[in-house]
């Protein structure tokens, strides 16, 4: 009775981050788990959510080596807002990085 005074459960979801050498990539995802027809879980699977993609600015990255870290994290945290804006009801909980760039 009166379930829409209790407090949803908010869904948990993940955050993938790809630094390249001219954008920031970020993607938000929830996994959920695959069963069979009798019932047992045989795996699981990504539902993407979100998806947001800022441009460096020039001064960020050069020739592959990151110059302005604080830079670089103001791309990363407007890419995460954008693939988030649109799905309040998700919270990012674990989060992904990949940095590319050559030895």
């Amino acid at each position: 009775m009166f379930n829409f005074f209790r407090r949803q459960k908010k869904e948990a979801a993940f955050v993938a981050l790809d630094v390249g050498t001219t954008t920031i990539k970020a993607l938000v995802f929830t996994v959920e788990q695959k069963y069979n027809k009798r019932g047992e879980q045989i795996g699981k699977r990504a539902i993407i959510q979100g998806v947001g993609k800022v441009n460096h600015s020039l001064n960020n990255i050069h020739n592959t080596v990151i110059t302005d870290v604080t830079g670089v994290a103001n791309s990363a945290k407007r890419a995460i807002l954008e693939a988030i804006v649109k799905i309040p009801r998700l919270v990012p909980q674990k989060f992904i990085m990949g940095v590319g760039g050559e030895f």
